[in-house]
């Protein structure tokens, strides 16, 4: 989505869903925020790096409607900007002339990203399920968390190391698999 199409992007008769642009991220943006309003919730993969050591690739993110005055600095938002949808931390919260815009960053990037309207945020995110795993979001971060997220602010390097080592059972089992096709089928004898 380019800077005049989410110029565009705007409440529709008060109702909180966005009017999205033409094309195939309106649909994307439109159908996301029609099952918010429905159903107050949300599943999807996350596909990024931005949010290492919170979040991995391929963890499954749940999200909850919840309206730009509800969520709070710490909050793991999910937004919808530049054709993709984003999920990063609520770093701060801005409010002129009634209106309220929302500064977010992911843990891994130095960088705060621009201001977002009202209308471009969709929720917050509650967990993350990591495998059979679910990981509550929210709250204060644990010494640990605080220095993993400082250290991966800070280093691309580390951020790689952890996205691999978080990998690692996968690409063993997927290799494992290969290795087992490629030796073909073999015959058993039964005792």
């Amino acid at each position: 989505m380019n800077a005049s199409a989410m110029d565009r992007t705007s409440h529709q008769s008060g109702q909180g869903r966005p009017i999205a642009p033409d094309g195939r991220e309106g649909v994307v943006l439109s159908l996301a925020s029609e099952v918010l309003r429905i159903s107050g919730g949300l599943r999807f993969a996350a596909l990024g790096a931005s949010m290492v050591p919170t979040i991995y690739p391929g963890d499954i993110l749940i999200v909850r409607r919840e309206a730009a005055r509800e969520v709070r600095c710490g909050d793991v938002v999910l937004s919808f900007r530049a054709g993709r949808f984003c999920a990063h931390r609520l770093v701060k919260k801005l409010e002129q002339d009634g209106r309220v815009s929302v500064i977010t960053r992911g843990d891994a990037l130095r960088e705060n990203d621009p201001p977002l309207a009202e209308s471009e945020l969709l929720g917050r995110i509650t967990a993350a399920v990591r495998g059979r795993k679910r990981i509550e979001l929210g709250g204060r971060p644990t010494a640990r968390e605080f220095l993993l997220r400082c250290a991966a602010r800070r280093s691309n390097g580390l951020v790689k190391w952890l996205v691999r080592w978080h990998t690692w059972p996968a690409r063993l089992a997927r290799n494992a698999d290969r290795a087992l096709a490629e030796a073909g089928p073999q015959q058993r004898e039964c005792v």
